[in-house]
Formats: C-alpha cells, sequence, structure tokens
C-alpha cells in the first residue's frame, strides 16, 4: 500500500489524505473481489500481473543500457560488497521475506490436474524466476541512483523515474522532469507497477487464505471461517475477513500517520516480516514432528535422503527464520552500536520503534490463540467419529 501510494505521487500528483482513502480501499478491495471469484478466474489477476513485471523489468532493462550510453552510470567497486555484520542483519529479513510464500502453491493443489509434478516444477521455476526478477532491477538501482538516493519506498520508481528521460525529459538539481514521450511512457510504466502490486497481493491472498479456511475446518480456527463456496470453491469468510483487516489498517496507518506513511515504511515492512518469520519458526520443525507422529501419512511431497536430512532441513530453515525475527525486533543486535541500525525516521528512537514492532505481535498472537481456543468444538467432534 506504502508503495502504491509512492508510485502515484512520484508519476502523477500527491494525494490528499481523503484521496488517499479512496484509492486504498479500491486497492483493498479490488484484490479481495480477484480472490472470492472462482480461482479459475481469479488466477488471471495473478497471471497477467506476472506478464505485465517481466515486460516492465525487460523495458526498464533496456532503457537502462541506453541511459547509460547517454549518461554514463555510477558503478561501484568490489569493495561494495564486502560483507558485514550490520549490512548482514539489515538484508538477511528481505531475503529472507523474499523466498518465503513458494510453498503457497500446495494450497490449492486439490485444483490442479497432477499437482505431485506440478507443485514441485512450479515451486523450482518460480525460485529461478524470482532470483532474475529480484536481481536485475537491484543491479540496474545501484548503477543508475547514487547512494544518496536510494531508499526503501521508492528505490524502483526513482530509477524508473530518471531513466525515462532518454525518451523526452532532463536532470535537474531538484529531480527529473519528464515530457513529450518520456511523461506518457513513465506514467504506462507506473501503472504497471501499480497493478504489479495489486496482482503480488492477490497471490499472497490466495494461498494465505485457503491456508487459514481449512485452519478453520480442522479445528485450529472459528469454524465459520472453513467456509468454502460450493459454487466458486473459495474461501469466501476469510476472503471478506482479509478485506476488513486491511481496511482496518489503512485507516489507522493514515490516520496515525496523518498520511505521511512513507516515513513508516521501514516499521511496516518490518512488521510484516517478523509476522510471517515468526510463524515459519514453528512450521520449519513440524515436518520434524509431523514424521515421528504421523509415520503412516500418505505424503505426496517427501524430502529425499531420510530423517538425517529432514532434520537438517527443518533446523535450518527454522534457524534463518529465528534470525529474521530476532533481528527484525531488535535492529542492531549483536553489534557495538544497536541504535545506528534504526530505521530511517527512528532515530534515537529505539522504544517507539520497538512498540510499533511488539505491541502488533502480541495482538496477533493472542488473536493466534483465540481462534484456536475457538476451534476446540470442532476438533472434538473430528475425534469422536475416529475413535
Amino acid at each position: 500500500m506504502l508503495f502504491r501510494s509512492a508510485t502515484f505521487t512520484a508519476f502523477f500528483v500527491g494525494l490528499s489524505l481523503a484521496w488517499e482513502y479512496v484509492f486504498g480501499l479500491l486497492f483493498i478491495w479490488a484484490a479481495i473481489a480477484s480472490v472470492i471469484t472462482a480461482l479459475k478466474w481469479g488466477k488471471w489477476v495473478a497471471t497477467v500481473g506476472a506478464a505485465v513485471r517481466i515486460i516492465l523489468i525487460a523495458f526498464f532493462t533496456i532503457t537502462v543500457a541506453i541511459y547509460a550510453g547517454e549518461h554514463g552510470v555510477h558503478g561501484f567497486g568490489a569493495g561494495s560488497f564486502s560483507p558485514t555484520w550490520v549490512v548482514f542483519l539489515a538484508a538477511a529479513p528481505i531475503l529472507i521475506f523474499n523466498v518465503e510464500g513458494f510453498e503457497l502453491p500446495s494450497n490449492a493443489s486439490e485444483e490442479l490436474k497432477n499437482p505431485q509434478k506440478d507443485v514441485p516444477f512450479a515451486i523450482l521455476r518460480s525460485g529461478i524466476g524470482t532470483v532474475i526478477l529480484y536481481g536485475v532491477p537491484i543491479l540496474l538501482i545501484l548503477l543508475v541512483l547514487p547512494v544518496s538516493r536510494l531508499s526503501n519506498v521508492s528505490g524502483f520508481v526513482d530509477a524508473m523515474k530518471q531513466v525515462f528521460v532518454v525518451y523526452g525529459g532532463h536532470l535537474t538539481k531538484d529531480g527529473v522532469v519528464l515530457t513529450g514521450a518520456g511523461t506518457v511512457l513513465a506514467d504506462i510504466g507506473a501503472v504497471g507497477v501499480i497493478f504489479a502490486l495489486l496482482s503480488a497481493g492477490v497471490i499472497w491472498l490466495i494461498g494465505s487464505d485457503r491456508t487459514q479456511a481449512v485452519a478453520g475446518f480442522d479445528g485450529a480456527a472459528p469454524r465459520v471461517l472453513g467456509y468454502f463456496s460450493k459454487r466458486l470453491g473459495t474461501p469466501i469468510a476469510v476472503n471478506l475477513l482479509s478485506g476488513v483487516v486491511a481496511t482496518i489498517i489503512l485507516i489507522l496507518s493514515l490516520q496515525l500517520t496523518s498520511g505521511n506513511t512513507a516515513k513508516y515504511f521501514s516499521a511496516t515492512l518490518g512488521l510484516v516480516i517478523s509476522m510471517v518469520t515468526f510463524t515459519y519458526v514453528l512450521i520449519f520443525p513440524a515436518v520434524i514432528k509431523l514424521r515421528y507422529s504421523h509415520p503412516a501419512a500418505e505424503r505426496p511431497y517427501r524430502i529425499p535422503g531420510g530423517m538425517a536430512v529432514v532434520w537438517i532441513c527443518g533446523l535450518l530453515a527454522a534457524a534463518w527464520c529465528l534470525l529474521t525475527t530476532l533481528a527484525i525486533l531488535w535492529p542492531g543486535i549483536g553489534t557495538s552500536d544497536p541504535d545506528a541500525s534504526l530505521p530511517e525516521g527512528f532515530g534515537g528512537q529505539r522504544l517507539q520503534y520497538e512498540l510499533s514492532q511488539i505491541i502488533p505481535l502480541v495482538v496477533m498472537i493472542l488473536i493466534g490463540l483465540a481462534f484456536y481456543a475457538s476451534g476446540a468444538k470442532t476438533r472434538r467432534e473430528q475425534v469422536a467419529p475416529a475413535a
């Protein structure tokens, strides 16, 4: 949502608080409408969004090559890649977050013709594609933008706007001025970025909402959340709940920041990452536990190499997620000057940042426990027939 706002502001006009609400609500409920529709239709939002991202990155790559020929690039030496503990702590959460979620296609495996074959290959292709599609834009941004202009919120947007001067426009000391074809192409690119963000949200919702719905069906959440539409085959109750929660977060973020959401981008991103990685700290070791507690269960997907490899995979993956969670909750952990690692805008405000992370995380944990308690009746009803 923050990146969508930054993109619109950079290429079109700054939005008033009222228009932030309008576009934010349209963005949220367009995504919810996409995941409520049957998967055979809703998946096209994700598919078209993936195609748009590929086209954007390809066009951006060509444009950077033209820009480099006309204006040169900043470049960097081998020393720029020297690893340090501080940089590692800052980069690890983003890197781990980027590779989480590849397992989401398995949540729709009942709707695939051959999930045992299709899901593993889909995850493999996604991994390869992600490395390329993340790596190329990051490298190009580093080549085009000076370090002083890099930001979490709009690094790609700034780079795209700057290189589009090759089609019309010029650089000034105050920024980029686009004209003619440069303006038209940049605006088209901005619309593409916003749609790509929408499609990315749809992809996450399709997988995560189905997971939550199955949890409700199995008794790990309120039973009402386990309802799937007979006509559409989608978990409508969870989809609507996701829209309500996103709307509440939109309202709170705009009210608490008076519309200046860019300042809190790092805190919000950190909270999103820690909430996801915290759950994976428990999810990954579960594969070890289930191999012992349910050894006879049918497993279409298996880790090759026996239990020794299962232990290695489960513990190593959980350890990375634990490190990521700690690095987010306490920036600079293990360094000589932890406060120097606080996100931009929170210098000297350690308590304010920690509260922005810990309070929402505690609230979500309490909600999860309440959900589990509310599913006790469903669990009892399932145990009785089995006995």
